[in-house]
């Protein structure tokens, strides 16, 4: 558990640089540096064209990645099946049916890399929808249609396409808990800076140029400590474990009890229980 722990930290940290830092840069870099299309000479006039830029840019990628998602998924449920069909016709045997055991040896192993694959699309897509859903806010509608079908396909997947797991036990989800509270305060710094600076919704731009920046700063941290101390105040309110826990918690105590006092019943049973053995 500590090696896929580790292993999940450091490809997500590769992850977060190859899928976020094209759509970070027209937003916190360029138009300090370079300027945004159409702001006029000085760099930072305003975030309008990057703003336009970046919103065409998170749709089409958005929107390929879910299509790569769904083929891919789709793609593998057809080839598995095109392979049991070959071997069902590769029988000479009267029986043209195979075994439950012979349909899994052919099935696809869920290994760990598989287990990542799958969890980090949903952290990824999440990161979008915290970071960016304030510029590109269809998002947030594509991702919620497209998730109801890749669920279905990835249940499907699991049933059909891949071999049964070996039940382990596991204690949350690991490190993909941290990844995703990292995400979601990265998202409120991003959403605050967003809304902040490029919509600017004080309507300061025309006044003077430092005294407006100090005042959007102020109103910047302000913001985003808020939304910090609200997240803690949930969090205490809450907290450390959820009703659902609780409740699995009060099953396994009384299913414990029920099991103790059968094997107490046998155990008293025998000869030896009888002498107190």
């Amino acid at each position: 558990m500590d090696l896929k722990n580790a292993m999940i930290l450091k490809l997500f940290a590769v992850k977060f640089v190859l899928f976020y830092y094209p759509f970070i840069r027209p937003i916190f870099i360029q138009p300090m540096v370079e300027g945004c299309p159409g702001a006029g000479a000085k760099a930072g006039d305003n975030f309008e064209g990057c703003i336009n830029d970046l919103r065409q840019d998170l749709q089409i990628f958005f929107v390929t990645q879910v299509v790569s998602a769904v083929g891919g998924l789709l793609a593998s449920v057809g080839l598995m099946f095109w392979t049991i069909r070959k071997e069902v016709k590769r029988k000479k045997s009267s029986e043209s049916l195979l075994s439950y055991v012979e349909v899994q040896a052919m099935l696809s192993d869920y290994d760990e890399a598989a287990e990542v694959s799958d969890y980090m699309q949903a952290v990824l897509n999440f990161g979008f929808l915290s970071m960016f859903g304030a510029i590109a806010p269809s998002m947030c509608f594509l991702c919620f249609l497209s998730n109801l079908p890749m669920k279905r396909l990835l249940a499907y997947r699991f049933s059909y396409v891949q071999k049964r797991v070996i039940p382990i036990i596991t204690v949350g989800i690991g490190s993909w808990a941290l990844i995703l509270n990292f995400l979601a305060f990265f998202g409120v710094t991003s959403t605050s800076f967003i809304v902040i600076f490029t919509f600017d919704i004080l309507d300061l731009q025309g006044g003077d140029k430092w005294q407006s920046m100090c005042i959007m700063m102020m109103f910047f941290f302000s913001i985003e400590r808020a939304l910090g101390v609200l997240k803690f105040v949930i969090d205490i309110g809450s907290g450390e474990k959820s009703l659902s826990h609780l409740r699995i918690e009060k099953c396994n105590d009384d299913v414990r009890d029920i099991i103790l006092a059968n094997q107490i019943k046998k155990v008293s049973a025998t000869p030896r229980g009888r002498f107190g053995c």
